[in-house]
């Protein structure tokens, strides 16, 4: 809450693995150019959030934020500056939703992008994944209109397995 309203609701649920018969592969890791070979993200402060300074970032699309070029997709690389050992939950949460809405790829210049419902999913996150490797982020944007977008995401641990998938609808002032 903040000045005594409700700002955020969080819903959880837990469940531990059970025997199953249901064994569907996860998606596999897309091709991406390796983050060494990619240019890190440089920007002025006060032109991102200020959170951002706490990670890493390697666009893999050929279009970056607010550039009018995209096509509503963002494929990257991220990783901890000062990296937790081992990745936890929440340090899995961080980096995925550490990465602009992709709708910003559309937009020809800064404009507010605003969450409104966030649906995370830790997939299979491995407990001793590296939190200062790098991690693969892809998202799409699912529909845009009348001020609002929809858009989803995955996001692959430093050895290429699946640890999470996100679906968000956001407010977008432009």
């Amino acid at each position: 809450s903040q000045a005594g309203e409700v700002g955020c609701v969080v819903l959880a649920s837990f469940g531990a693995d059970r025997e199953s018969r249901l064994a569907i592969p996860a998606p596999s890791r897309p091709d991406a150019p390796p983050p060494e070979h990619l240019p890190a993200l440089a920007a002025p402060p006060g032109l991102i959030p200020e959170f951002t300074r706490h990670f890493e970032y390697r666009f893999a699309t050929q279009t970056l934020p607010y550039t009018g070029t995209g096509d509503g997709t963002l494929t990257g690389w991220c990783r901890f500056r000062n990296a937790p050992e081992p990745a936890g939950p929440g340090h899995v949460a961080s980096l995925v939703d550490c990465w602009p809405a992709p709708i910003v790829s559309v937009l020809p210049e800064p404009a507010p992008v605003s969450s409104l419902v966030w649906g995370l999913e830790l997939v299979d996150p491995d407990p001793g994944a590296p939190a200062d490797g790098w991690w693969l982020f892809q998202g799409a944007t699912d529909a845009a209109r009348g001020g609002y977008a929809h858009w989803h995401a995955a996001l692959w641990d430093p050895t290429g397995r699946l640890a999470a998938l996100s679906r968000q609808t956001a407010a977008v002032y432009w």
